[in-house]
């Protein structure tokens, strides 16, 4: 008489940075079901696209268990907003508000106060944590 120990277990493979197919298709080679997490997340340092985390992370599991991948959506975007001939203050509080970060830099001394340039164009989306220079006169 013979006794099984059951399947075999099966080794998960890391697939953090992956794309969602490349991912997809080392999990499946190794034997193992994929489903896709349908909540996408904002995320720096992963591409768009990209597996963020997995679930299980790593270890011997059943052969046909399933692995569940988060995918990213990239840097998280804002739009910036038009500020040229606002005063500097409330600028510079809108723009930080929204997560990015203000230089500024006076031209003709500053005194006034008021917004004159701006370096990225009203209506652009960037990530969170773009550097805007404010030329001030």
């Amino acid at each position: 008489m013979v006794i099984s120990n059951g399947p075999a277990p099966v080794a998960v493979p890391r697939t953090n940075g992956l794309t969602e197919q490349e991912a997809s298709a080392r999990l499946v080679d190794a034997g193992l079901t994929v489903t896709v997490d349908p909540e996408r997340v904002f995320d720096d340092n992963v591409a768009e696209g990209s597996v963020v985390s997995q679930s299980p992370t790593s270890g011997l599991v059943e052969r046909g268990s399933t692995v569940t991948l988060v995918i990213s959506q990239g840097p998280e975007l804002v739009t910036v907003p038009q500020v040229v001939g606002r005063q500097f203050g409330a600028a510079e509080e809108e723009l930080t508000g929204l997560g990015l970060v203000v230089e500024r830099e006076d031209v003709r001394g500053g005194f006034f106060g008021t917004v004159r340039e701006q370096s990225v164009e009203p209506g652009e989306q960037v990530p969170v944590g773009t550097q805007i220079v404010l030329a001030v006169v």
